[in-house]
């Protein structure tokens, strides 16, 4: 089947995006005597690494470090799994008050009092007309 001008250039895109997909998130430190200009946006949009310096990738940047451009210095997709892993993966605990559960605590940011409460919003119609289509039979 032949595809046409349009269908090409979509298929072309979508190989080009798996091509530089990875998965992870890694600390790279740049190897090389000079800068490196990466062929794709480091985690923070830098494209310019210069001697020495890190950045933050996914695994699309494993090929520079088999190539020596590259070192990679840490995992940290694997860092914050392993945390919750070890928090998670706890033996049962059972207590003369009833079984522990370990848990995980999300993050919570601490209420401010000082702010202002939010005011009601008046109500909105969602339609001009709130009776648009309703008949109303007598008798």
């Amino acid at each position: 089947m032949k595809k046409n001008k349009f269908e090409r250039q979509q298929l072309n895109r979508e190989k080009l995006e798996r091509s530089l997909s990875g998965t992870g998130l890694y600390i790279y430190k740049n190897n090389s005597k000079g800068s490196l200009m990466l062929p794709k946006a480091a985690a923070d949009g830098r494209r310019h690494i210069g001697e020495g310096q890190t950045f933050q990738g996914d695994s699309y940047f494993m090929e520079f470090v088999r190539r020596h451009e590259l070192i990679l210095v840490e995992d940290i997709s694997e860092r914050n799994t392993v945390s919750e892993k070890l928090i998670l993966d706890q033996p049962d605990q059972v207590t003369t008050v009833g079984k522990v559960e370990h848990v995980v605590e999300p993050e919570s940011k601490p209420l401010n009092e000082a702010s202002p409460q939010q005011t009601p919003q008046k109500d909105v119609l969602l339609t001009e007309d709130p009776l648009d289509g309703v008949e109303i039979i007598l008798g």
